[in-house]
């Protein structure tokens, strides 16, 4: 199964998640709900600028 990812359009907080994307990720689904779509991005110029584009496209 592929993961997936339920996002807030407001803040980019993680609603909902699926087994997949925590085994993907490495996160069981509490650490992963209490996380932001920008954490999920590596902590560089570039993929900070990466997660602020993607989230852009999906408010």
């Amino acid at each position: 199964p592929n993961a997936y990812f339920f996002i807030s359009g407001e803040d980019g907080s993680i609603l909902r998640c699926n087994t997949a994307s925590m085994k993907l990720l490495g996160y069981d689904r509490a650490a992963l709900m209490a996380m932001k779509v920008f954490d999920l991005y590596a902590d560089t110029p570039y993929g900070i600028s990466k997660a602020q584009n993607v989230f852009k496209r999906f408010k």
